[in-house]
């Protein structure tokens, strides 16, 4: 899967259906969020590695 990096901590995938961000909150400190547009979920994850595997993780259970 490719991504398109819109700025440093943003990141689109090629069909825009998943958006990344490096982001944190007080209770869980920094980590990536994904968002998938079509089940319209966030998942979060501790690294930007950790998030794009699951992104493809996602797209290979929905083609078996």
């Amino acid at each position: 899967m490719k991504w398109k990096r819109i700025e440093a901590g943003e990141y689109y995938s090629e069909d825009e259906r998943f958006h990344i961000l490096d982001t944190w909150d007080r209770i869980s400190g920094k980590y990536w969020s994904l968002y998938d547009s079509n089940t319209k979920q966030e998942i979060r994850g501790y690294s930007l590695k950790h998030v794009k595997k699951i992104a493809e993780d996602i797209l290979e259970m929905e083609t078996k």
